[in-house]
């Protein structure tokens, strides 16, 4: 829906008003050699994070969702997937850095926004024990939509994370 939105009110109404540019094939390339910085951190930060958490006797229950992966149907496990590796890193990053990351550079400083955009991203996921690496990963998100000037690395850096994250849980489900 914001997408649509933004893109109903973006000059022309174009996907490049998003940062939805020239594709290149080396962007496959340039993902892969992203993913390895954006793994080890997010994961490291969640790990402290979940540490922290248990040490303080804190709630750190695993999303929901991903229970699906282990005693949902198939059609729950597939929809997970398409969810989580396709559509929500689409929506997600359109949304985040591409319209909230312009809106809020009109504002201020693009560190700040930066900042700013990272921390909702996270905090939309609703679940205390994960902000930390999510607030991480949308940094990094967001230094890959710079880096490349195009929203399609952070699309494809988001769904590789998911991705990753999914199959973890699957081979392993106590990780979760």
């Amino acid at each position: 829906v914001s997408v649509a939105l933004y893109l109903g009110v973006a000059p022309g109404g174009r996907l490049q008003a998003l940062g939805l540019r020239g594709w290149h094939s080396s962007i496959f390339l340039r993902t892969g050699a992203w993913l390895v910085m954006l793994l080890p951190a997010v994961m490291l930060i969640g790990g402290l994070t979940d540490f922290t958490f248990r040490m303080l006797e804190w709630d750190s229950r695993p999303q929901d969702l991903l229970g699906w992966l282990t005693t949902g149907t198939p059609a729950m496990r597939a929809s997970l997937v398409l969810t989580a590796v396709v559509l929500a890193p689409i929506f997600e990053e359109c949304f985040f850095r591409g319209t909230m990351q312009q809106a809020w550079e009109k504002i201020c400083r693009p560190g700040v926004a930066t900042g700013l955009t990272a921390l909702l991203f996270a905090m939309s996921h609703a679940q205390l024990n994960i902000i930390p690496g999510l607030w991480a990963m949308g940094l990094i998100l967001e230094r890959a939509r710079r880096a490349s000037g195009t929203l399609w690395l952070p699309i494809l850096l988001h769904a590789g994370f998911n991705a990753v994250t999914l199959g973890l849980v699957w081979c392993f489900p106590g990780l979760q």
